[in-house]
């Protein structure tokens, strides 16, 4: 079955394109091993691709994996795309078509890869279209109308993940749109069809990629731009160049008070400077009244560069975009950031019970990086009826803690966190959907909780000594 290979740790399947690992057997009783990624939703997507070319054939007895049974845990703490849309557009075994044609038939091929490749995914960092639902009620809130007012949409686009964002929050606008009335609808001059067009989600991103012109023809008023990464004229990813921008901040300063100060970009060298000047006036002659504008890409250098250039043009939109990062808060970007709306699955630190004695992170990635360890090495783990499961998903009874003094149980839903950019930091303005839940979040310091730290909806009761000052004020008033 196993042909031996130039190297000594792999050995190949016989007429077979297919790598297996061979561990020395008492080794292979003793380890687990599990995987922590992939990096990106993009390089999901690849390892999907991947599955389908070299696993599409049944292998039954054969370990894919050097894990006794063959199999590995796949831990996902960075890919947030929704699984329908990672498994679109990718090719079938032969190679000559299509995998799949609608969202749902693509979902059902993203589990399928994955489990003919031997991969079970235990834990993941939350999807897109759930991030997206909370931010869209935030818009709201803030008197965003969708589909009357304008909305833009700036992404990047040379990154699967950046390309599918902007999908995404259509599609999700879409429904939303979809479940007003027809008075409503009539008000806002949007057709009744989009009732029968956009009635889910996933119906949605099927009508923007298979009939776009129809999409359009809704009026929803959210318009995309695009821009190519590294704006700044570095390559985002390359970890010489994260050093570099930490260690000579004052080039990086140089860029962006071009931008601010209104100088002239030369239109040459791998800066793009003069792109994101001449986005910014087409985006300021095409987008007049703008009230929301949301920048969805995967560098944060990148988003404080088109903040700068729209910021003087817009001073009244809401700005928005996704996932937490530091260096959005940092107090020289404040004038830039200031009331920036993030919609992010984690902020940058967890429950008190979870994060420990670790200092809180530099991004909401780091954070989901870190539960998902925490969850990999069994420290926090799943249960099911009360008892305690080994590596099941998804977790109806909640995720238990070890090592903790009591037993300590938090909700494994999803609740995707809202935050607003102020003086001093992120301001967690997260909706409390279900009162009385532990979440593996922290607390909002605003509003109160249970006995057993589950948060509530209403906000913090005044001392006593807060209400007798309150009384002697209104006595002199």
């Amino acid at each position: 079955m196993c042909e031996e290979s130039k190297q000594k740790s792999e050995c190949l399947l016989t007429d077979d394109r297919r790598k297996l690992v061979r561990l020395n057997p008492a080794l292979q009783q003793a380890v687990t091993f599990k995987l922590v990624g992939p990096r990106s939703s993009s390089a999901l997507r690849h390892l999907l691709d991947e599955a389908g070319a070299l696993y599409a054939e049944p292998h039954e007895g054969v370990g894919v994996w050097p894990n006794t049974d063959g199999t590995i845990e796949l831990y996902s703490p960075w890919a947030s795309a929704m699984k329908g849309i990672l498994a679109y557009g990718l090719k079938n075994e032969e190679g000559k078509g299509l995998a799949c044609q609608t969202y749902e038939a693509c979902e059902q091929e993203f589990f399928h890869r994955l489990a003919a490749a031997n991969v079970r995914l235990i834990y993941e960092i939350g999807s897109d279209d759930r991030l997206f639902d909370t931010l869209i009620e935030e818009l709201e809130r803030r008197q965003v109308r969708l589909g009357w007012d304008a909305v833009i949409l700036i992404g990047e686009w040379d990154s699967f993940y950046g390309r599918a964002l902007p999908i995404e929050f259509r599609a999700a606008a879409c429904a939303k749109v979809a479940t007003f009335t027809e008075a409503e609808l009539k008000q806002i001059q949007v057709p009744t069809t989009i009732k029968a067009w956009c009635p889910t989600v996933p119906r949605a991103i099927d009508l923007q990629i298979q009939r776009s012109a129809d999409y359009e023809s809704l009026t929803l008023n959210i318009f995309r731009y695009s821009y190519l990464s590294g704006l700044d004229g570095e390559v985002p990813g390359d970890d010489n160049v994260k050093a570099g921008r930490g260690e000579k901040p004052k080039a990086n300063e140089t860029a962006k008070d071009a931008l601010a100060g209104g100088l002239k970009e030369r239109p040459e060298g791998t800066s793009q400077l003069d792109y994101v000047r001449a986005l910014a006036t087409r985006i300021q002659d095409e987008g007049e009244g703008a009230k929301a504008i949301g920048i969805l890409g995967t560098d944060p250098y990148d988003a404080l560069l088109i903040l700068k250039a729209l910021r003087p043009a817009f001073p009244h939109a809401v700005f928005f975009t996704v996932d937490l990062d530091a260096r959005h808060l940092h107090a020289s970007e404040y004038k830039w950031t200031r009331n920036m709306v993030v919609a992010s699955p984690f902020g940058l630190q967890l429950d008190g019970g979870l994060q420990r004695d670790v200092p809180p992170f530099r991004s909401s990635y780091q954070t989901a990086t870190y539960f998902a360890v925490l969850r990999a090495v069994n420290h926090v783990a799943c249960r099911t009826a009360g008892d305690r499961q080994k590596s099941a998903a998804p977790c109806p009874a909640g995720y238990h803690v070890a090592l903790t003094p009591e037993d300590r149980v938090y909700d494994a839903a999803e609740h995707p966190r809202i935050f607003e950019v102020g003086r001093e930091g992120a301001v967690d303005l997260s909706v409390v959907d279900v009162e009385g839940v532990r979440t593996i979040h922290p607390l909002r310091a605003d509003l109160e909780h249970t006995d057993n730290q589950g948060q509530l909806k209403q906000g913090v009761s005044p001392t006593g000594a807060t209400v007798m000052a309150l009384v002697g004020i209104g006595l002199f008033v």
